[in-house]
């Protein structure tokens, strides 16, 4: 699968992500910090749950934990911490500005 591209019922594949420029401003938070953060588009997200390459990092994008980016529309988020923690993948809508995420472990 190229990253950030599915595949339609014809063959061909399209974009999903990229350099986005529009849409709202977000801030993903890791606490405790120090958290390791991944996420795709929910289209990617479920594309690689079909094929099965949901637990290859390889996978999913890196945000930096405090970056603010511009995105907009339906993610899923998943971050790591040092010692096995995680946050399970969970969906966020990106739809105002100046959205602030904050993902934790699970317990």
């Amino acid at each position: 699968m190229p990253k950030g591209a599915v595949r339609l019922s014809d063959g061909t594949w399209v974009a999903t992500h990229g350099a986005y420029t529009k849409g709202f401003t977000v801030t993903i938070k890791t606490v405790p910090a120090g958290g390791r953060v991944h996420y795709l588009t929910v289209a990617d997200y479920e594309f690689a749950q079909e094929v099965g390459t949901l637990d290859q990092d390889t996978t999913w994008y890196t945000v930096t934990p405090g970056t603010a980016k511009k995105m907009g529309g339906n993610f899923i988020f998943r971050a790591k911490w040092t010692g096995n923690k995680v946050a399970s993948a969970a969906k966020y809508s990106i739809d105002t500005e100046n959205q602030v995420i904050i993902l934790h472990p699970d317990d």
